[in-house]
This record gives structure tokens, C-alpha cells and sequence, in this order.
């Protein structure tokens, strides 16, 4: 019979709880295991499918309540949930009761039991502690259209596929680093039933802090409630009533770049220096109409809505003064201007397009000289920020065109080299280092990019090339970010 000597505990570095006789005596080994999983819902029952998937949590502490205080206090063992957020507590002694308990991660509460008493089994046994929750916090609520003007939600009013973002960094753009979410969709999947979830957004799984959240504006409405909403989230706490109030969308969808009001993406072609609205019924020219005067020494740079108010605005820029305006419009006629801050001459703007994914159109800038390269990140007309480009010191090459090629929501840049006629892409993705895609060369320097539109039923942005002697055009139709060739839009004599 083994007498029992002196004894002391200690922690692996396996993490297992042993306790090891020093003389005559074997190794105890009754284990317990503990799982731990996040509980979205808060009702402190496992359930896997709620709403999509309760998940189990790794990384997550269990540990042994020694002094039976109902808290973990330094010097207690702790055990860490591995994948499928079971942690294991082996050498415990066999038939003696333990009080195990889970210490959630900062900003996390826990909505079960906090320390339940278990007691092990026979040597060799493995008894469960069962399941431990816990959860963060969640921040959520609807956009909406006040339709009715009675200051309330009714059914039908959500406006889906709106994008929500946290402004985690609090700088007023949409950056990597914060959290997305799109409102739910106005139909069910039929494209016809009423979604009554409409509108809705959720940040789920969100620590304990303060936050901001910002709509990104749609085209053609008003943001009516305050953005960004400033809300505290507490430890567990759902708030859930951060809504966004907009006006009432238009009755159709807006088409970018319609300048004639027929429902469809218009161009403007500029050849010999003089710039044209072309009309266009995806390749078809169904009619033109000149441009408005741009005044003496004035060029037209790009067209792009810089006011979200559903219509495209042209950016000029004027070479001598380095002044560069956004002229707003409706449709073809123009309803105010609005000056940019002066630049050195040096810079010019090049193009224009959503670089930040936040909805508001950017300008990118170019200095003729250096070959650097700049983005406005715009809020509207006002500059949010700057954000600078690798510079292209070689200044044969120049922007041709900017549209979203890698389907990211951020435009990317196409680039054209006057000498050797090659092609390439700037694939853009919110950083300062852009990936890069070759395009097939055009050595005659006849050819040039003139309009960047989808000119088929993709909604993929292809490029319009026209000749400068010949007057010829021919369309690239993009797909995965190469062209096909050959097929020629039909402008009418």
C-alpha cells in the first residue's frame, strides 16, 4: 500500500493541472474538459444555426477557481480553448470537486453559469463541465425612407444594399481597416416580395467601446438624420435603434452618366480638342449635343457626380492658372461651378472615380514634371484627404482612364505610354501600392482611349477607342480584365 508523502502542484507547459507525489505514487489523471461559445443571441444556450451559426470560441480562458471567490485572481490556472473551443484540464485528482469558471476576453460578457462546481470522475475518467457563453456587444438599426412624412418606420419604407461602415480610425472615409455592412435587401430573393427585414444593418460580436458609424449616401437622395451616428456599446449590450433617415429615392434608378434623361449611360468624346455629348443605347449613338463653353484655355478633364445628386458634373482644369473647377449640372446644362484649391502648375488632375469606396467621387493628380501621383479622397466638392500613388518618373505615360475593373468597389487606374503604345492597369485597393494587369499593346499612336463605359449588358466597363486621323472608333469589351475586340459603336452621320 503506498503511504502518501509530500505534495505540490504546478502548471505544464502543456498547460495541464498535475498533481505529482513525490515518493511511491503514481501519476493522477482525471481530466475535465469545458466548452465555450459565443452566444449572439444572449440566452445562454448553444445553438448551432442562430441566427447563422452560434460559433464555438477559441482562445478564450477556462480556469480553476481556487479560492472559490466566483473571479479569476492572478496566480489561478488557466487553460485555453482550442478549435472547437474545448479546453482540457488533465492530472486533476480523481472524485474531488473543482469550481471551474471562464474569463471572457476584454470587452465580452458571459451569459451562462460563470463558475459551476464539477467533480471529476476515476482515474483515466473525463468529466464535462458543459458549455460556458459569452458575448460581445452589437450595433445595428435600418435605413429608411420617411415616404409617408409621418416621422416614423412603416413597412415598405427600407432602402436595401446601402453600405454602413464603422469609422474605426474616425477619419470620415471608408478605409480597410473598418468594418462593412449593407443594409438588407428591399426584396425577398423573388425580386418581388417585400423584404420586411429592409434596410436593416448589423455589427455583431462588437467589444465594449465607442463608435462611429457613417451611410455612404446613394446616389440621388439626402442623409436627413446626423452621420456619422456616435454610439456607445456597452459590455453585451445590442443597440440596436441607430437608424439612418434619407429622402426619398427616385422613382427609377439612376443610370451614371446620363446626361439626356433617358435612363442610360451617356458619354462624352473629346476629338480634335472638342468635346461632344454622344447619347448612347449601350453601343448604339442614338444622337449628340455640344458641350457648354469651358472659357478660354480651359479643358475638359472627366465627368463624374461630385454633388450625389444623381447627375454627372464636369471637372476642368485650366493649364496656365492651374485653377481647377467642378462645373455641376443637370443633364446637359450646367447649374453652378465650384473652385477647387490651387494647385502648382505642375499638378494637373488626370481622372476621377470612387478610390476609397466610400460613394464619393475622388480626384487623382499628376505632376507633369516629377511623374508623382496623388488621390483627393473628396467629400463631395470639400478634400477629405490625400492619399499618394507610386510615382511613374517615365512621363510618356499617362492616365487614359479610371472605372473599377477588379470588382472591389474601388476604381482603378488604365494607363496608356504615348511612345511604345503599351496598356496596363492599376488595380487600386485602398492602399498605396497597386497590383498591376498588363493590357495588349496599340503601338499606332493614332488610337487612344476616349470613354470608359459598359457599352454591352455585363455592366462590365469596357474602353471606346477612337482614331485621331481617321475618326474611327472600336470598343475593348473587358472581361476579367482583358478585351475582345472588333465590334465598332455606330454613331449616327
Amino acid at each position: 500500500m503506498a503511504t502518501q508523502r509530500d505534495q505540490r502542484n504546478f502548471r505544464s507547459k502543456a498547460g495541464s493541472f498535475h498533481t505529482e507525489a513525490l515518493e511511491g505514487r503514481r501519476m493522477l489523471d482525471a481530466t475535465i474538459t469545458a466548452t465555450v461559445f459565443y452566444d449572439l443571441n444572449g440566452n445562454g444556450v448553444f445553438e448551432e444555426g442562430y441566427p447563422q451559426l452560434e460559433s464555438r470560441s477559441s482562445g478564450t480562458a477556462i480556469y480553476i477557481d481556487a479560492n472559490d471567490n466566483g473571479q479569476f485572481d492572478i496566480g489561478e490556472h488557466e487553460f485555453w480553448t482550442l478549435a472547437g473551443g474545448v479546453a482540457t484540464i488533465t492530472g486533476l485528482t480523481a472524485n474531488t470537486t473543482y469550481k471551474i469558471g471562464v474569463r471572457p476576453n476584454t470587452g465580452q460578457g458571459i451569459t451562462t453559469q460563470a463558475v459551476k462546481a464539477i467533480t471529476t470522475g476515476a482515474d483515466g475518467t473525463t468529466t464535462s463541465a458543459g458549455n460556458y457563453g459569452v458575448k460581445y456587444g452589437s450595433l445595428g438599426g435600418r435605413v429608411w425612407a420617411d415616404i409617408n412624412g409621418n416621422s416614423s418606420y412603416d413597412a415598405g419604407e427600407g432602402i436595401g444594399s446601402v453600405r454602413v461602415y464603422l469609422d474605426l480610425e474616425k477619419n470620415g472615409i471608408y478605409d480597410g481597416s473598418d468594418m462593412l455592412a449593407w443594409s438588407a435587401l428591399t426584396y425577398m430573393p423573388d425580386g418581388v416580395t417585400p423584404n420586411p427585414d429592409a434596410g436593416n444593418y448589423l455589427f455583431a460580436d462588437l467589444p465594449a467601446d465607442d463608435y462611429e458609424v457613417r451611410v455612404v449616401r446613394p446616389i440621388a437622395q439626402q442623409i436627413l438624420t446626423d452621420n456619422p451616428l456616435d454610439v456607445h456599446v456597452g459590455i453585451m449590450q445590442d443597440s440596436i435603434n441607430n437608424d439612418f433617415i434619407l429622402t426619398t429615392p427616385p422613382a427609377t434608378p439612376v443610370a451614371p452618366n446620363d446626361f439626356n434623361g433617358d435612363g442610360k449611360r451617356d458619354i462624352i468624346v473629346t476629338d480634335g480638342g472638342v468635346s461632344t455629348f454622344w447619347y448612347m443605347n449601350r453601343r448604339i449613338c442614338t444622337g449628340t449635343a455640344p458641350l457648354p463653353s469651358l472659357g478660354s484655355g480651359v479643358t475638359l478633364v472627366t465627368y463624374a457626380d461630385f454633388n450625389r445628386d444623381g447627375k454627372s458634373d464636369l471637372l476642368t482644369y485650366h493649364a496656365s492658372t492651374g485653377t481647377a473647377l467642378v462645373i455641376t449640372m443637370n443633364g446637359i446644362s450646367t447649374t453652378g461651378e465650384v473652385a477647387l484649391p490651387s494647385a502648382n502648375t505642375q499638378w494637373k488632375p488626370v481622372g476621377a472615380g470612387d478610390f476609397n469606396g466610400d460613394g464619393d467621387t475622388d480626384i487623382v493628380w499628376r505632376n507633369q514634371t516629377t511623374g508623382q501621383n496623388t488621390t483627393w479622397l473628396m467629400s463631395g466638392t470639400d478634400i477629405s484627404s490625400f492619399k499618394a500613388l507610386p510615382s511613374t518618373a517615365d512621363n510618356n505615360w499617362y492616365i487614359a482612364g479610371v472605372a473599377d475593373y477588379d470588382n472591389d468597389g474601388k476604381d482603378d487606374l488604365v494607363w496608356r505610354h504615348r511612345v511604345s503604345g503599351r496598356n496596363t492597369t492599376w488595380l487600386l485597393n485602398g492602399t498605396s501600392t497597386p497590383a498591376f494587369s498588363a493590357l495588349p499593346s496599340t503601338a499606332d499612336q493614332n488610337w487612344r482611349p476616349v470613354a470608359i463605359s459598359a457599352f454591352n449588358s455585363d455592366n462590365i466597363p469596357d474602353i471606346l477607342w477612337l482614331n485621331s486621323v481617321t475618326h474611327a472608333n472600336s470598343i475593348w469589351y473587358m472581361t476579367a480584365g482583358q478585351p475582345t475586340f472588333g465590334q465598332v459603336i455606330f454613331k449616327p452621320e
